[in-house]
């Protein structure tokens, strides 16, 4: 059996389709609705739901400021992806296809997206959800953590 959920070329093949539908919908905060508006960990979430890789889990986004990243000393987005998600940090600089990456903006981690073919698909505000490639110096600097689904509970 595969250690990491997306080591399946089908769940591959369903990460690709369901990236290629979310490209394009408008940025909103602490939404997460394909094609109408979303934020970044709501894209992450509402992506990769589909696709199974939280085997049934229901996964809870606390309410949260649009600036929360820049007076809360808490890590929110690491904090709740290690508590709900079945995940293992991993080697922030050797992403695979699926990895969710997040990067510090503010006091901490507060801005993720899904690491897909050299490339990290994002919900960036006043753009919307768009592709950026992986090295990216907007981003490349400010990337922290890497996180990898297991395959199974």
């Amino acid at each position: 059996m595969d250690k990491w959920f997306f080591d399946n070329e089908d769940k591959l093949a369903e990460l690709q389709n369901e990236m290629e539908s979310w490209k394009g919908t408008p940025y909103k905060h602490h939404i997460g609705v394909k094609n109408k508006g979303c934020d970044c960990i709501h894209f992450i979430v509402n992506a990769l739901k589909p696709i199974g890789v939280f085997h049934g889990r229901n996964i809870v986004i606390p309410k949260y400021p649009r600036d929360w990243h820049l007076h809360n000393g808490q890590r929110l987005m690491v904090e709740g992806i290690k508590n709900q998600m079945n995940v293992e940090e991993v080697d922030r600089e050797k992403p695979k296809d699926g990895d969710v990456i997040l990067y510090e903006f503010g006091l901490h981690e507060a801005h993720g997206g899904i690491y897909y073919r050299g490339h990290v698909l994002q919900a960036l505000n006043e753009i919307g959800v768009t592709s950026r490639h992986y090295e990216d110096p907007d981003f490349f600097n400010r990337m922290r953590r890497c996180f990898r689904f297991k395959a199974v509970l």
